[in-house]
């Protein structure tokens, strides 16, 4: 099963809830980030909170993209930057979703030093995640364009992919999912639309397993018994067979199988 879904950002604010897009999506995924200035009854979290408690009221799943920037000199700015747009997802929000990093900036050269960047920053999401029971690894938004281009090929290992791929159709994009790329978002008009596998969201619980046939186990069950039972009994015909034991035994089991099952047919 496939659900449908947008991301959005603080540049929406809050029109986009008027969209029909949004009014017939299963999931949102918003950006955590610093909401523009100035932003009117700023609270921590700014739009990334008024968005997330948003998709809740409106009965969606819902779960947080960080944007990965490249422009910072060492690792420890890298991961304080990512660890200080965390800190806006709101304690008071449940995401039923993996985090996940977009990777897309092109304002820094390619290669080794982008390829740490995002370990650095997945590091810091990796023990967010696990510090707010989110236990399914951070996954990466990117696009084969970025890859190739940017990070010379080069994918995080364990990884989940969410793809961008523009060329695909809203059905395309739906066949075209897989466990290590469950995402795939197809279009931007008017707003980002995605592709998930219902698998993705942890709410949605695997339908329960048929109850066992505990009346055909049970049958089952005085079926041997009654055949033992049977055995003993021909077995104490037997020359030197000590006869009131096995009777014994035989009257227990008989006794047993009425008052726990029923008397036999």
């Amino acid at each position: 099963m496939t659900l449908y879904g947008l991301d959005i950002s603080n540049h929406q604010q809050m029109t986009y809830r008027a969209l029909p897009e949004y009014q017939a999506a299963d999931f949102v995924i918003v950006q955590a980030i610093d909401p523009p200035q100035p932003y009117t009854g700023w609270e921590r979290g700014g739009y990334t909170a008024e968005q997330l408690r948003a998709g809740v009221a409106d009965n969606k799943h819902v779960g947080v993209y960080v944007w990965l920037w490249n422009s910072f000199s060492t690792s420890a700015a890298t991961q304080a930057d990512i660890a200080a747009r965390l800190a806006l997802i709101p304690d008071d929000v449940y995401l039923d979703m993996r985090l996940w990093l977009d990777m897309e900036d092109t304002t820094q050269d390619h290669g080794p030093p982008r390829q740490q960047d995002v370990l650095d920053a997945l590091e810091v999401m990796d023990q967010w995640s696990v510090e707010h029971g989110i236990m399914p690894k951070p996954g990466v938004y990117s696009g084969d364009w970025y890859l190739r281009g940017y990070m010379d090929a080069w994918f995080p290992p364990d990884r989940v992919y969410w793809q961008a791929n523009y060329a695909l159709t809203h059905d395309e994009a739906s066949a075209a999912l897989l466990p290590m790329r469950p995402c795939i978002q197809y279009t931007s008009d008017p707003i980002d639309q995605n592709a998930m596998l219902t698998s993705e969201v942890f709410s949605i619980m695997p339908q329960p397993a048929p109850e066992p046939d505990c009346a055909g186990l049970i049958n089952g069950l005085a079926y041997v018994a009654d055949d033992l039972g049977d055995r003993l009994l021909t077995e104490a015909q037997r020359p030197n067979v000590r006869k009131t034991v096995v009777r014994d035994i035989v009257k227990e089991m008989q006794r047993v199988r009425t008052e726990q099952i029923g008397p036999r047919p």
